[in-house]
């Protein structure tokens, strides 16, 4: 990559960091995401699809930054979409970063293999990564020989992960944010989780709503969000509730088995020692939604990881209350400046 192009990336990055005023607050929250950041992203915005692994059709957003000194792919997690990541893609145009967001299989406007849009379902775990690389080969590689960044969160940490391991070249730099390596069991123990499910799945229950899980109610509570921040919560509250492709709820038993099993995929023997690029492994404080150990057992087993606490988050750093996602995001874009 030219030397030119490194300096002009982290020059926008810093000004970024700086420069304050362009991050969204709380306080008037619905009015700069609707006056501001919608119609920027808007304009900006171009929707394309791509064919999974299978030749099924998967949906993607793509945003151009107006200076693009590198592109950026976000791996979104359990039940998100494109949508979900409004401000952040924001944030990452004003950097320099084009930003992608491919939608997995079962999400958004992707393929999915069950009628009911909000059962989130995967026969296989691979499937997700196999995607992946389909999209990263096809369309991101379009872009030539920018810089390309990974930021994953949650469940698309899993499918992150395992992707840099197969295919340890194509990202410089990697961000893992909540990553989910072992899923939270809700205090039933793994081994009874892990054998109920498998027997459920050989009697033909796969693509069943998981008794753990619940219909959508139309509605979700602020009280029971994976973030801290209301505003932030009813921006993506507003549109789902709106929105029949965006309605994800539940796993199916196959989902839940297949995250049971990713764990000894992920840290197989000698697999993460392939991940040899910068990565920094965000955890926070508060998830119930992923377990924190297994985190950072990944966290010590990638060569070049840095980890680092993110204190009073909860599940979704992204959507956390100002004062939180201030010191993420200063630590986000230091690291993609380093």
């Amino acid at each position: 990559m030219p030397f030119h192009r490194i300096l002009c990336l982290r020059k926008d990055i810093v000004i970024f960091m700086m420069n304050m005023s362009k991050r969204i607050r709380e306080d008037h929250y619905a009015e700069e995401m609707s006056s501001r950041v919608m119609p920027y992203l808007d304009a900006r915005r171009t929707d394309g699809t791509f064919q999974g692994y299978d030749g099924n059709e998967m949906h993607f957003a793509r945003f151009q930054a107006d200076d693009a000194h590198g592109v950026l792919v976000i791996c979104h997690g359990f039940t998100e979409s494109c949508e979900k990541f409004h401000e952040l893609t924001y944030y990452f145009l004003l950097s320099g970063f084009t930003v992608y967001i491919p939608e997995h299989r079962g999400h958004g406007l992707s393929y999915r293999k069950l009628a009911d849009t909000t059962l989130t379902h995967i026969d296989r775990f691979e499937e997700y990564v196999r995607d992946f690389d389909r999209f990263n080969q096809t369309v991101v590689a379009a872009e030539g020989d920018q810089p390309r960044i990974l930021f994953a969160h949650s469940m698309g940490g899993a499918v992150a992960a395992l992707y840099l391991e197969q295919h340890p070249g194509f990202f410089q730099k990697a961000v893992l944010s909540s990553p989910m390596v072992v899923p939270s069991s809700g205090g039933i123990p793994l081994i009874f989780a892990k054998t109920l499910v498998a027997v459920l799945r050989l009697f033909g229950q796969s693509e069943k709503r998981a008794f753990i899980s619940q219909e959508y109610p139309g509605h979700e509570e602020f009280e029971d969000a994976c973030s801290d921040s209301r505003p932030r919560f009813e921006h993506y509250e507003a549109l789902k509730s709106a929105t029949k492709t965006l309605q994800n709820y539940s796993p199916t038993y196959g989902w839940v088995g297949e995250s049971l099993r990713v764990k000894n995929m992920i840290l197989r023997h000698h697999a993460p020692e392939k991940v040899t690029i910068p990565v920094k492994l965000y955890i926070a404080e508060n998830d119930t939604i992923v377990d924190r150990k297994p985190q950072e057992q990944l966290a010590a087993a990638l060569p070049n990881c840095s980890m680092e606490l993110i204190k009073g988050s909860k599940h979704e750093i992204y959507g956390s209350t100002d004062d939180i996602l201030d010191g993420y995001l200063n630590s986000l874009f230091a690291f993609l400046e380093s």
